[in-house]
């Protein structure tokens, strides 16, 4: 279903990236089909995306809350090796372009995932928000972060 935004409106949602950049120190995503990743752009630059946008395939994907951005990407991934959990970067982000949503079965409710073609990227959450936010929406438990360090992706 497509959502109009009206001038001087934007959709609020959240995005969860695969990892920050070494060279850049910009958040990216690296899509299982592509070849390179996608790097994006912060501080009020606007991202664009040339093309038609299609859910789960062509577009920059946001949802509403990280809850749900956590039914569909990975927010934290455990080295055990390393004696480490990864945590991927989580931003607040807005679009004020054309926008496609998609209602989803999300544990007896529905909830919606979003795809756009202008995005921008707001602040980005800290590690002790998204961990509180886990461990409080039991996405995961307290056990899990004992005795390990706490780091966020970057390559």
């Amino acid at each position: 279903m497509e959502i109009m935004i009206y001038k001087n409106e934007s959709l609020y949602g959240v995005k969860i990236f695969d990892g920050i950049d070494k060279e850049t120190g910009k958040p990216y995503c690296q899509p299982a089909d592509a070849d390179s990743k996608k790097i994006y752009e912060t501080g009020g630059i606007v991202n664009y995306y040339d093309g038609k946008i299609e859910i789960c395939r062509k577009g920059f994907h946001f949802s509403m809350s990280i809850g749900e951005a956590y039914d569909h990407k990975s927010i934290i991934s455990l080295q055990s090796s390393r004696n480490v959990i990864i945590i991927n970067p989580v931003f607040e982000v807005f679009t004020t372009g054309k926008v496609i949503s998609e209602t989803y079965n999300r544990y007896g409710g529905f909830s919606q995932k979003f795809v756009t073609d202008c995005l921008y990227l707001g602040r980005q959450f800290s590690n002790n928000e998204i961990l509180t936010y886990l461990v409080t929406n039991h996405l995961c438990h307290i056990k899990t972060f004992t005795d390990i360090s706490v780091s966020t992706s970057s390559t």
